[in-house]
């Protein structure tokens, strides 16, 4: 029997989303099976002339309305905001052409193996586990409803925010600046773990627009300080410039939550001054005596960093601050560029908790499923590796990359280290790069 073409509800648009499977959810103008949008694509003639919108040819408005739809569109030009330095961030070196596993031989790719296991059993070896929790988490790790995507992201906040707690960094006087802040979750907790404390703000950044917000529940002084937010891409940040930094006495801590491949290495460099190339101002803590452009500089320098590290592979050599470490190796561009292609190994086949999500219902097509994953792959004719050799490799080469992170901070006076806190079953991106600094010179 043939199945029925879905049907648009009555009132909405009759235009068919192939990539979103569904029908566009705008309204159509009376006496119109199209909204006016999609009215325009599929020709047909409305009673208002639309026209292509000048700042973004993605979409239209009324040819009438046009100047009143510049002042409100989205993608109109805003005015920078003094903390806005364009690549600032951005790190120095002209990035090559891209090169991955695919574009080399395979006697190239045995190689570049065998400098990674060597170089991880030469600065890395068995990385702590040390998973934590924390009670302003307890209800809701305790709430049964939640199934294990929504629990794990909780069991990752709780972690994190226990290991502030251990470093110290849940204090009074203290300014939280979260990086890629998102939602604000993690931010939110933080704050719900420190109820009993005084003097606190919370800083959020991130390029774009998060939809249902955590900010509103912090809008009232009962729900404790208000979350101030700037959307901006890290790379252009200039954090002294912000006025609730640059000119507050507060202790600052940077946090961050999966903040995505290059992100976490702009994030480094914006918290630790830049200057003009990639050596930065190693970091201090204030002193009494120190001038108001010391006291600006040191409310650049963090007194802890916490941030959940993932996806490496979209890392560039041009902003990763670990490229003194990966040179001293003979690490290249092009080297550093192998290790983000084969980094991708340790998540592109992980399958973890979903396995067991899929229940007994799909036990042959996981067995199936398991059977395809464990095949030998291979590379170039002559290199065989099986899935859990794909990814033990993939995450060496995670941990290097992670490894120069924590070089860089080193360098600039901070003690810092690398532990996985959640379990692995949860997540691939189970490491958190963890840095203080001391509060003397």
């Amino acid at each position: 029997m043939e199945k029925l073409s879905p049907r648009p509800e009555i009132g909405q648009c009759s235009f068919f989303l192939k990539k979103k499977n569904r029908f566009c959810r705008f309204r159509p103008n009376k006496s119109q099976i199209y909204c006016a949008e999609h009215s325009l694509e599929m020709g047909v003639e409305l009673e208002r002339k639309r026209v292509t919108c000048p700042l973004n040819p993605s979409h239209t408005c009324y040819e009438d309305c046009l100047q009143k739809h510049l002042k409100k569109c989205n993608n109109r030009r805003k005015a920078e905001e003094v903390y806005y330095v364009e690549g600032i961030n951005s790190g120095s070196d002209i990035e090559e052409d891209k090169v991955s596993v695919n574009s080399i031989s395979g006697d190239e790719l045995q190689n570049v193996i065998n400098r990674i296991n060597k170089l991880y059993d030469d600065y890395i070896g068995c990385i702590e586990e040390e998973i934590l929790t924390h009670a302003c988490l307890q209800e809701e790790l305790d709430n049964e409803t939640y199934g294990t995507s929504a629990m794990r992201h909780r069991k990752q906040q709780a972690s994190l925010v226990g290991h502030m707690e251990k470093l110290g960094l849940l204090k009074d006087n203290t300014s939280f600046i979260e990086m890629g802040a998102g939602k604000g979750q993690l931010s939110h907790w933080v704050q719900k773990a420190m109820t009993d404390k005084e003097n606190l703000s919370f800083l959020l950044v991130d390029r774009g627009s998060a939809r249902y917000k955590f900010d509103s529940y912090h809008k009232s002084e009962e729900e404790g300080p208000k979350f101030e937010r700037i959307k901006i891409d890290i790379e252009h940040l200039d954090l002294g410039k912000v006025k609730s930094i640059s000119n507050s006495d507060k202790i600052v801590t940077a946090i961050g939550k999966h903040l995505c491949g290059a992100a976490t290495d702009l994030a480094l460099r914006c918290l630790i001054r830049p200057v003009d190339t990639d050596t930065e101002l190693p970091c201090k803590r204030l002193k009494a005596d120190d001038t108001e452009n010391d006291r600006r500089s040191h409310t650049r320098c963090p007194k802890g960093i916490v941030i959940a590290l993932c996806c490496h592979h979209r890392c560039t050599w041009k902003t990763y601050v670990g490229k003194k470490f990966m040179r001293s190796n003979g690490i290249s561009s092009h080297d550093f560029q192998l290790l983000l292609s084969i980094s991708s190994w340790a998540t592109c086949s992980w399958q973890g908790w979903k396995a067991e999500e899929r229940g007994k219902a799909s036990k042959i097509e996981n067995q199936e499923a398991d059977h395809e994953d464990d095949k030998v792959e291979d590379y170039r004719g002559n290199i065989k590796l099986d899935k859990s050799e794909r990814e033990m490799i993939g995450r060496k080469c995670k941990r290097l990359i992670d490894h120069g992170r924590i070089q860089y901070l080193h360098d600039h006076k901070m003690t810092a280290c690398l532990k996985h806190y959640i379990d692995g079953n949860l997540t691939p991106e189970n490491v958190v790069l963890l840095a203080t600094i001391e509060d003397k010179v």
